[in-house]
């Protein structure tokens, strides 16, 4: 098996994850491109489990950028608008 095809098998799972930590579908799928490139320069012969090593991935860059995100609305100073 290959990168893409590991993470085309659990690309809805793994939005699904980074849209709930981030809550919206532009930081989720920002996530998952980020997340595939670092994913895919790793050699899966030294992997145990590619899936959950793509999940940790994807669960620490999200949780990460969703830190910047808080970070970023609390020193912001003009208005907000909706989404």
């Amino acid at each position: 098996m290959e990168h893409l095809e590991i993470f085309l098998q659990e690309k809805k799972k793994l939005f699904n994850t980074a849209y709930r930590i981030l809550g919206t579908p532009f930081d989720a799928e920002d996530v998952l491109q980020d997340s595939y490139i670092e994913f895919s320069k790793l050699a899966l012969e030294e992997m145990k489990s590619p899936r959950n090593l793509l999940f940790t991935i994807i669960n620490r860059r999200s949780i990460d950028r969703y830190r910047k995100l808080k970070k970023e609305r609390e020193i912001y100073k003009g208005v907000w608008l909706p989404i």
